[in-house]
């Protein structure tokens, strides 16, 4: 039921761009996205609808809330048609996750604070891929790839 609501709107397109973005940098290069970064790319829209859905009735979700739902939406979206190891749904759900932490949230201050999780230049490499689609995210993704590459 999710994804064929999802389906049905127009945002959908967003999920191709992006997947036909990370497909011609894999042609050009020998570098590949990891397989959780491709799977964030398809639950990443639905995802953060979600989240804002959510957060209109009140005030803006903690992370342990966010990863919460991030859990949530894997489980709703992937379930039906195919079982995913715990690893990558552990590490699916930082990716998705992590966004909100990356990107300016309402009435909240980014920090540029690398935080010790061992995948969380997954989280990075998403936002680059994003930051390709939408050049409003560049001046965000900058910030954090100089922060990645001193940690």
């Amino acid at each position: 039921p999710t994804l064929s609501a999802y389906c049905e709107l127009a945002e959908e397109n967003v999920v191709f761009e992006l997947l036909k973005i990370a497909d011609s940098l894999h042609k050009k290069s020998s570098s590949r996205f990891d397989r959780c970064v491709l799977l964030a790319v398809i639950v990443f829209p639905i995802f953060e609808r979600h989240i804002h859905i959510l957060q209109k009735s009140g005030s803006p979700f903690h992370l342990g809330r966010i990863e919460n739902e991030a859990y949530f939406i894997i489980e709703e979206f992937f379930s039906p048609f195919l079982e995913i190891p715990k690893r990558i749904v552990g590490t699916l759900a930082m990716v998705l996750t992590s966004q909100f932490r990356l990107r300016p949230q309402p009435q909240k201050p980014v920090r540029v604070k690398i935080p010790r999780i061992s995948d969380f230049h997954l989280a990075v490499d998403f936002l680059y891929l994003e930051s390709l689609y939408n050049p409003l995210l560049k001046s965000i993704h900058e910030p954090w790839k100089k922060a990645l590459k001193k940690y």
